[in-house]
């Protein structure tokens, strides 16, 4: 259910296994069902919670002794993911590395393809633009290898993302339109969102003002709309761009822009940005 987009009723469903370990006291089973919650939490910006089923899994697996790989690697992969929204990365790299080894070790092309989605957000974040560039094409590949929409997805975002920085908005452009694409099919709902924040930062590059206020706004609308926040990085980046954009409209030409899209969904931002003619 969750790789399948629907994490309502995947959160139900760990509830009800949740429910079920404690009746009958298997303390494996209220761990991992902690760790599913975790992951769907983590995945919905939902840091807090996250926090709290990882901490949970945590005293669990130390109280009862359990040390399975799979466990390990969950428990390490959630804990990285909070340090990193914390500006940790100090404690999130050794987290990820592990994570990364274990997966590996395990043969899971899945977990292996999100370590690396992080190791290379953590890269991207200090400024080691090109470590991260590799990293996000290592976690692309084993993404399909997995046949994993969401690393899929998540991976081509980082791409445009690394585009933007390295000053190549044309190939951003690309980036973040497959990646809005996937993510859609996927119901990955923040991977959607800072992807047509990403078209956005792209548009303003590319000198097209008005295009970029309508993207943003149709971001923003999709953002409340569906309960999730803008980091501080991507609030950051936007600001920066929009004090080209401001400069280069009218304040009338602005509204106007902003008040077309609000109305635009993230399909009809897709469905728009395969029909435009190449720069």
């Amino acid at each position: 259910e969750a790789r399948e987009g629907n994490l309502q009723d995947a959160a139900a469903r760990c509830q009800q296994a949740m429910d079920y370990s404690r009746r009958h006291d298997q303390q494996y089973g209220i761990l991992t069902s902690h760790l599913m919650l975790a992951i769907q939490s983590s995945w919905q910006d939902r840091l807090a919670e996250a926090l709290i089923h990882c901490e949970a899994a945590l005293a669990l697996a130390l109280a009862h002794d359990f040390r399975d790989p799979w466990t390990t690697s969950v428990i390490s992969m959630n804990l990285a993911v909070i340090y990193i929204q914390q500006q940790q990365y100090h404690k999130a790299w050794p987290l990820l590395n592990e994570a990364l080894r274990l997966a590996r070790q395990l043969k899971n092309s899945r977990d292996t393809s999100w370590a690396l989605e992080r190791m290379a957000a953590v890269e991207m974040k200090r400024g080691h633009i090109a470590a991260a560039k590799a990293l996000f094409i290592e976690s692309l590949d084993a993404a399909n290898r997995a046949g994993e929409t969401r690393g899929i997805g998540n991976a081509r975002l980082g791409l445009g993302q690394i585009a933007v920085l390295q000053k190549q908005p044309r190939e951003a452009v690309e980036w973040f339109g497959q990646a809005l694409g996937i993510c859609l099919e996927a119901g990955n709902l923040p991977c959607v969102a800072d992807s047509v924040e990403g078209l956005a930062s792209a548009a303003a590059r590319l000198g097209e003002p008005q295009r970029a206020v309508q993207l943003h706004a149709a971001a923003v609308t999709f953002r409340e709309q569906v309960g999730i926040a803008a980091t501080d990085a991507d609030r950051s980046t936007l600001e920066n761009d929009f004090v080209t954009v401001q400069q280069a409209l009218t304040s009338a030409d602005f509204e106007e822009a902003w008040e077309a899209g609000r109305k635009l969904t993230p399909q009809q931002v897709m469905t728009r940005t395969q029909h435009q003619p190449p720069h």
